[in-house]
């Protein structure tokens, strides 16, 4: 049977379909901004107006960003930081999660308990910073990672996940022999890749936008991160070391980049491998959330 249609349906979709247009662009347009603004010339850098796009355009501004070892280095910092931070907590949360998804674990309860309660109260910033020094920690590529390697929620995502396994395939892997850790590794992390990928996801954002740990917990250039960078060029719009850079630049190169320039281009490849890695493992969000989300 057809449904006939009238005029105020047609016409309560029209603007629907004309906010939703508003709206998408309105979330696009400053990143398409950022990006006209790391590539446009020494004119336009200089004349503040809406537009859609550069009369000329100039990769100074990247060129200059591998002009700065600066950059370079915290660029390196906090892409180590990001991989090696993001599998070993995913792994070790998956460890937590599948230690207290046992039924039959003893004090399973106290367990959940006190994970439950790390979500609402912490030791306090003083005792952790004391924490650090006296394990050597301080200054140290492991102080990035080690602090936040395990996420109470993750934990208990995670652990939902594995409760609503069929437990029976850990009871046949266990009659032909098979350890714990191997059962782990070989089936249940294979079987649950939806809220492993959600988590992983999560995981690397938190990790790659972090910031101020990285600035309380490391002294010197040795171990700075892009966001502790990108702080350090916004303070009093650039410090002089960024001035004397990017002038020192320019007589080389024979360039004129600006400021606003170099803080497009920094910002942009900041959020560049999130957006990229975004799309990969967005088809997961639903499945390893809901499931996720449910007690078995």
């Amino acid at each position: 049977m057809t449904i006939r249609r009238g005029i105020g349906s047609h016409a309560f979709d029209g603007v629907n379909v004309l906010f939703m247009a508003v709206f998408c662009l309105s979330v696009l347009y400053p990143f398409w901004n950022l990006i006209l603004v790391s590539l446009e010339g020494i004119q336009e850098a200089k004349a503040l107006s809406f537009k859609l796009t550069n009369t000329h355009w100039s990769p100074s501004a990247y060129q200059y960003l591998l002009f700065d070892p600066l950059v370079l280095r915290s660029y390196r910092n906090t892409i180590l930081r990001t991989l090696v931070g993001t599998a070993l907590g995913v792994f070790v949360c998956s460890l937590a999660a599948y230690t207290v998804s046992k039924r039959d674990l003893p004090g399973r309860g106290l367990l959940m308990a006190i994970l439950v309660i790390t979500l609402f109260f912490s030791g306090g910033f003083i005792p952790t910073f004391l924490l650090i020094r006296s394990l050597g920690l301080y200054n140290t590529f492991w102080v990035l990672v080690l602090p936040g390697l395990v996420n109470a929620f993750n934990v208990i995502i995670i652990r939902n996940f594995f409760m609503a396994i069929d437990q029976g395939v850990e009871e046949s892997a266990l009659m032909d022999g098979a350890t714990y850790l191997r059962i782990l590794v070989s089936i249940v992390m294979p079987l649950s890749m939806p809220v492993l990928a959600t988590v992983t996801l999560w995981t690397a954002v938190s990790i790659w936008n972090e910031w101020f740990e990285a600035l309380i917990f490391t002294s010197g250039n040795d171990w700075i991160v892009l966001q502790s960078f990108i702080r350090r060029m916004m303070e009093e719009v650039f410090n002089k070391r960024e001035i004397a850079v990017i002038d020192r630049f320019n007589d080389e190169f024979g360039q004129q980049i600006q400021r606003d320039n170099v803080q497009a281009a920094v910002i942009l490849i900041t959020i560049g491998p999130i957006v990229l890695a975004y799309p990969f493992l967005q088809r997961y969000f639903v499945r390893g959330i809901m499931v996720g989300s449910l007690k078995a």
